[in-house]
């Protein structure tokens, strides 16, 4: 609540109109705090989806670098490492799966130049979580079992998650799909059409990016290897992504299992409190 009316004397005893004094300055501030909380929700919607993510050689090589304590983490650095074509790319994807949201932070941001810059800031930051070791979990559980061992596809599908590859949407929409399968049929069928509905959802819904993303993500995971102290989970993982490559079998597989990791997940209430703040 203002302290004074717009046209009336600012209670400060400066002798001047309140939005000539302290109300202009009240303002300033807010329109300030407004600006800086749009620039953190357009960063933030590079982690709504993995099509936001950096797709890049020359990314991956700073993200590296910088691992490797080669270099420092200056965004502008890494921004220019993804290449002439990788910011335009990220722009027109957030324009496809956030039209609303980049209408209303853009506008309130101020500057189109500034809000670009939000966007391609987050999505370094967000590309960086693609780099994280494998789960230690995970490698102990596959070291540590005999059928994960024996099958290598197993034991590559547990050093990834669903949100690497697929946005909440991806996930809403496998979900529709597998509620539409009556419950009376018995564990067997409900198995079989669980596992043949998934499939035909991840098929219908890959993309040229996801398979290029899906294979970026696994060529990741291989450069980790061996890992140290897990002699035989590294076999495995190898093994696994040495299928992936030669197989396109198992490329669809996995991505229709990592789709099955985003059931039951809900991204979207973040955009819409991005929106509405």
């Amino acid at each position: 609540m203002a302290l004074a009316g717009r046209n009336e004397l600012c209670p400060c005893g400066s002798g001047r109109k309140y939005k000539r004094c302290c109300g202009f300055h009240r303002a300033t501030d807010r329109a300030l705090e407004e600006r800086l909380h749009a620039i953190e929700e357009l960063a933030r919607l590079a982690f709504l989806s993995p099509r936001l993510v950096p797709d890049s050689d020359g990314y991956d090589a700073w993200v590296r670098t910088v691992l490797a304590g080669e270099a420092e983490a200056d965004t502008e650095a890494a921004i220019a490492a993804l290449g002439p074509d990788e910011p335009g790319r990220i722009l027109t994807a957030c324009l496809e799966l956030y039209p609303d949201a980049w209408a209303v932070l853009a506008a309130r941001c101020g500057s189109d130049r500034d809000a670009v810059a939000a966007l391609l800031g987050g999505a370094v930051a967000a590309g960086i979580r693609d780099f994280a070791p494998i789960e230690r979990f995970a490698v102990e559980t596959i070291e540590d079992s005999d059928e994960l061992l024996r099958d290598p596809f197993e034991a590559l599908a547990l050093c990834f998650d669903g949100e690497q590859l697929w946005a909440s949407e991806a996930g809403a929409e496998a979900e529709r799909v597998i509620d539409a399968i009556p419950d009376w049929v018995d564990d067997d069928a409900y198995e079989r059409r669980w596992n043949e509905s998934l499939e035909a959802t991840a098929g219908r819904l890959t993309t040229q990016w996801h398979r290029r993303r899906l294979a970026r993500l696994v060529g990741r995971v291989e450069h980790e290897l061996p890992l140290d102290g897990f002699p035989l989970a590294s076999t495995a993982i190898r093994s696994g992504c040495e299928r992936f490559v030669a197989d396109e079998g198992c490329r669809r597989r996995l991505a229709a299992v990592l789709l099955g990791n985003m059931l039951g997940r809900d991204t979207l209430g973040q955009l819409r409190n991005a929106i509405a703040a």
